[in-house]
């Protein structure tokens, strides 16, 4: 590089004014090592990465032992209460005075209703 002219000062036509600077974009050197780098084309790599969902459980008693609450109040409130700590650890937003009711409301429909003795 220390030797190479047009590595310090530029091709030729730089030195001229902006006028004098040719229009067509051909590039006119026969050096082999600058049509090389002309020419060099990058190798694309491409990575995918597919993951499976796994199908919900909608019986709860696999996931929680029902028979450790009094009553179907504290499961449902409890069982909200890890739903939003779940969502709050895969950042999803949800607002703090959301009402508790509507996520019981969910739990619900999964709940499998012979898994608890107890009422409220």
């Amino acid at each position: 590089l220390k030797s190479n002219e047009a590595w310090w000062k530029g091709t030729e036509f730089l030195q001229r004014p902006e006028e004098e600077w040719p229009n067509d974009l051909v590039c006119e050197s026969t050096d082999p090592i600058a049509i090389a780098e002309v020419t060099k084309h990058k190798t694309a790599v491409i990575h995918s990465l597919a993951n499976q969902a796994k199908p919900l459980n909608s019986d709860i008693s696999t996931v929680i032992d029902c028979q450790r609450f009094s009553t179907k109040k504290r499961l449902l409130r409890t069982t909200a209460y890890v739903l939003r700590f779940v969502k709050f650890l895969r950042k999803v937003k949800i607002q703090r005075e959301e009402v508790i009711e509507r996520e019981n409301a969910e739990t619900v429909k999964g709940l499998d209703r012979p898994n608890y003795q107890h009422s409220n």
